[in-house]
């Protein structure tokens, strides 16, 4: 346990501050489109929408396809691009906060499904019961 210890404390880190950035943006992008680009009530959902599609179809169609090397690749791609995004964002306008907010969206479907895999594959543990619907054992390492 002692000699993961840095690798957990990363992971416990990331996983925070990528929630806490998700959070932030699924929450903030619809105000900043309501109150500083003017959007209407549609144009609100809508934004909110194309990010959580853009989530879904990276996450459910891209990653699911990845392989092992390419999905950690994904990862650390991905997770150095959102911070530039979300300088865009602040600088965005009408027409370009769409564009980002769909590649944030796209973002977010790469990280968190690849940071919630780090967890699992760390230190070659082996997890038991990992079909659908089974009861997960400590993994023993």
């Amino acid at each position: 346990m002692r000699r993961h210890l840095p690798y957990y404390l990363i992971l416990i880190l990331s996983a925070v501050a990528f929630r806490s950035t998700n959070n932030m943006v699924f929450t903030t992008v619809p105000l900043l489109g309501r109150y500083d680009l003017s959007f209407t009530s549609f144009q609100v959902g809508l934004i909110t929408a194309l990010i959580y599609l853009f989530t879904a179809l990276s996450s459910t169609f891209l990653n699911a396809r990845l392989t092992g090397g390419a999905r950690r690749r994904a990862l650390i791609a991905s997770s150095s691009i959102i911070p530039v995004n979300l300088a865009l964002l602040y600088f965005s306008s009408f027409a370009t906060v769409w564009a980002f907010s769909a590649l944030f969206g796209f973002l977010s479907g790469m990280v968190f499904p690849n940071l919630n895999a780090s967890a699992t594959a760390q230190g070659g543990c082996q997890a038991g019961g990992e079909a659908a619907g089974h009861i997960q054992r400590r993994p023993q390492c």
